[in-house]
């Protein structure tokens, strides 16, 4: 319209976290209240409802799918909570606000979304049901290190498309490694549990992965060629891998494979050639 101020439409942007966070009507009617006194200045008051009508109407769908968001991030951690022991109260109250009130949560800024959930050491006992966890599809970080996990570790959590950083050291997980990561994944720590199987071939898709711990398991078989640009740290010691080390991979100390007996290749020892058997020799006797 001319001569309409278009800072008017960003001239509240104070009362957005208010709005997205509350959820509330009286929030909804402040901040169109306040941005209708601010229209009217420049159009004439019977304008404003017309205005305002369509940008309620927005809100009116959005706020909804905002909070579902939210629900859902809340119910799968009272999930996790009341399927997995714990020994230390991790004050996860329903009533309490998530973002806010919650032992080892982040949100995003709007309080949203769950992005991170750290709980190291507080004593969580048993397997993790799928389901729980894996629902959280915003989460960028999780760290559940020195607890007292077992089991087989759910490939949803693994796979959640947001993950960056996956902290699951010093538990006790068992079987194979899941297959299924989240592209974004930059740290990958599975070290001191009891995973067993082979090192899966669908590492080599993480491109942005730097950190990759899986010491200290029962792994086996050849290592994958790992040609990962961005890989800065590795740590496969103390498995029970075996064969050649990848050319990739060289590069890295020798800590990063000791411990593995039937490994070689460099920074190991040289991998012994191992020449054909000669051919059988035949033995031609005169007849008599």
């Amino acid at each position: 319209m001319p001569g309409l101020d278009l800072k008017l439409f960003t001239s509240r942007k104070e009362l957005y976290p208010t709005l997205f966070s509350s959820g509330s009507s009286s929030a909804l009617t402040a901040f169109s209240a306040a941005n209708c006194r601010l229209w009217s200045k420049q159009l004439p008051m019977k304008s404003c409802p017309f205005l305002v009508i369509p940008f309620l109407f927005g809100i009116a769908i959005l706020l909804p799918l905002v909070f579902s968001d939210l629900t859902s991030d809340r119910q799968a951690l009272l999930d996790f909570a009341n399927a997995v022991p714990h020994r230390r109260n991790l004050s996860w109250n329903p009533a309490t606000p998530v973002c806010t009130s919650w032992v080892g949560i982040t949100c995003t800024p709007n309080g949203t979304r769950v992005t991170s959930l750290r709980l190291p050491g507080v004593g969580l006992v048993g397997s993790v049901p799928p389901n729980t966890l894996g629902k959280l599809d915003a989460l960028r970080i999780l760290s559940l290190r020195s607890n007292l996990l077992r089991g087989v570790l759910p490939s949803d959590i693994t796979s959640l498309p947001a993950l960056q950083r996956l902290y699951l050291q010093r538990n006790n997980f068992s079987g194979d490694i899941p297959t299924s990561f989240s592209p974004q994944l930059n740290v990958l720590d599975l070290s001191f549990n009891s995973f067993t199987g082979n090192i899966p071939q669908t590492l080599r898709n993480l491109t942005q992965l730097t950190e990759l711990s899986l010491q200290n398991n029962t792994l086996t078989g050849p290592i994958p060629d790992l040609d990962l640009p961005k890989l800065k740290r590795l740590n496969l010691s103390y498995n029970r891998l075996n064969g050649s080390i990848p050319s990739s991979l060289q590069r890295f100390p020798n800590s990063s494979f000791v411990g593995n007996s039937l490994l070689c290749g460099g920074p190991l020892k040289p991998c012994s050639l191992v020449l054909p058997p000669p051919p059988p020799t035949s033995n031609h006797l005169g007849c008599q």
